[in-house]
């Protein structure tokens, strides 16, 4: 199998979403789960039930325990070069300020 890999410098999209920004004002964030995939990296198998809101350590535990590979694909609006392969025993997780707002199997 052939894993091919590329990446994005920002953007990527996570959970927050900017509600009601002007220009000199302060942003207001939403912490909702992100619904879509961040950092446009592709398909997942589904959902990853149970790692939202955790720390990237207590992430790791957590798919150690459920005997899983744990890679995270970006952070606070930054996105790591990753593969395209799907596996069904990895997770993906995006964190924004050190937390977990999206995982998916993949």
């Amino acid at each position: 199998m052939v894993a091919a890999a590329f990446g994005v410098a920002s953007g990527c999209g996570g959970g927050s979403r900017t509600v009601g920004a002007r220009p000199g004002t302060t942003r207001a964030t939403s912490t909702a789960p992100a619904t879509t995939a961040p950092c446009n990296s592709g398909a997942w198998l589904g959902p990853a039930d149970g790692y939202i809101g955790l720390t990237l350590a207590q992430a790791q535990r957590l798919a150690t325990r459920n005997q899983r590979s744990l890679r995270e694909i970006g952070a606070d609006g930054t996105c790591a070069l990753i593969s395209q392969d799907l596996r069904g025993d990895r997770v993906d997780v995006y964190l924004e300020h050190g937390r977990v707002t999206w995982a998916a199997t993949g």
